[in-house]
């Protein structure tokens, strides 16, 4: 099971993982009964990623990319169809990152500057190499690009199925074409997001919330945090709840003290999510729960793909028992909020 940290801090939001490979982002906002249109304008589904088959991992880092793609927008990209214990999995970061998970028999024949695996003991048996295309080295004529693209294409000719998003940061779009051009040999296909609504259009009881409110960790004196995240999850998995203890011996109840809503509606969208689509939804459901008086709070969870080989501040992610990476961030109407974090067992504490 993954471990479960809460943190309450105030007014001063901040996107936890933003290096994150995001997979799964959910809304959920009690006293609705359909996603409001402040959030239907920004939705991840109206935004495509795309899949690129056998990619070597050398275009990634040649200076042409790095120039036209990277340096003019958000691109976020990962491998598919790896696992980060067992094979070699790519990532690249917006921040401008290139990470290679690899064993060590790769590693050793890559040739390039890495750090052994925290999470493989003492003989370490896996490796991560981290390189900063945005390096000034990292040019046409230096010496570390040329040992990069040596290791990349001349020594070790690395493909993968890869996937990625890029969203150019100028108001003016940046013809696509621009990419196709650079991937010509390859064919890049267009995902798109799916969406999943869970509506409840009937009265329905939920936590009543406050930052004032003295927070604890089970159940008693004060807000028992545990019990608003099982809350959370109850209306996550479309799971019945049972308004009175005693009906069945699995019943479940809203936590007290609670209050009651018109409905409430979870959005759901699943594929490669950017973590600038994550702060507009945020930024979004800060300015809707202050000015709607009916929404007591709301909750935007963000899941991070398992395989993927950094989560939180571009440190090292494992498997081992679970992939878990992800968190909820609980907007309250006084613009503070609470921040539970739920992370694996191969994880570094952020």
């Amino acid at each position: 099971m993954p471990r479960l940290l809460y943190l309450c801090e105030n007014i001063n939001f901040i996107v936890p993982n933003a290096n994150i490979k995001l997979e799964k982002v959910e809304v959920m906002l009690p006293g609705c009964e359909s996603l409001p249109d402040v959030i239907q304008d920004i939705s991840p589904d109206l935004d495509s990623y795309y899949l690129v088959k056998r990619l070597p991992v050398v275009e990634l880092v040649k200076e042409e990319f790095v120039k036209e793609i990277l340096r003019k927008g958000h691109f976020t990209g990962i491998s598919v169809g790896t696992r980060v214990d067992n094979h070699t999995v790519v990532a690249v970061l917006p921040s401008g990152h290139l990470i290679l998970s690899v064993d060590k028999d790769l590693y050793q024949e890559l040739g390039l500057s890495g750090k052994p695996s925290k999470y493989t003991g003492r003989n370490a048996t896996r490796f991560v190499v981290e390189i900063d295309l945005f390096n000034a080295n990292h040019s046409n004529g230096k010496k570390q690009y040329n040992r990069v693209l040596w290791s990349l294409k001349d020594r070790l000719n690395l493909t993968f199925n890869f996937i990625f998003s890029w969203e150019p940061i100028n108001e003016e779009k940046v013809n696509f074409m621009q990419l196709t051009r650079l991937w010509d040999k390859y064919v890049l296909e267009d995902l798109s997001i799916v969406s999943h609504t869970i509506q409840k259009t009937q009265t329905t009881v939920v936590p009543k919330l406050s930052h004032n409110q003295s927070l604890v960790s089970t159940p008693g004196d004060g807000q028992d945090v545990s019990s608003i995240y099982e809350y959370i999850g109850t209306i996550s998995c479309d799971a019945n709840q049972v308004g009175g203890p005693g009906i069945y011996s699995s019943s479940y109840t809203c936590p007290e003290p609670c209050e009651e809503v018109k409905g409430i509606t979870c959005q759901r969208w699943s594929g490669l999510i950017s973590s600038e689509k994550i702060k507009q939804l945020l930024k979004a459901l800060r300015s809707f729960v202050k000015s709607d008086a009916f929404v007591p709070w709301a909750a935007l969870t963000v899941h991070g793909f398992d395989d993927s080989p950094v989560s939180w501040w571009r440190k090292e992610h494992g498997f081992h028992k679970n992939g878990c990476n992800l968190y909820t961030i609980l907007i309250l109407p006084d613009d503070t909020y609470w921040l539970y974090m739920a992370i694996g067992t191969n994880d570094e504490c952020p």
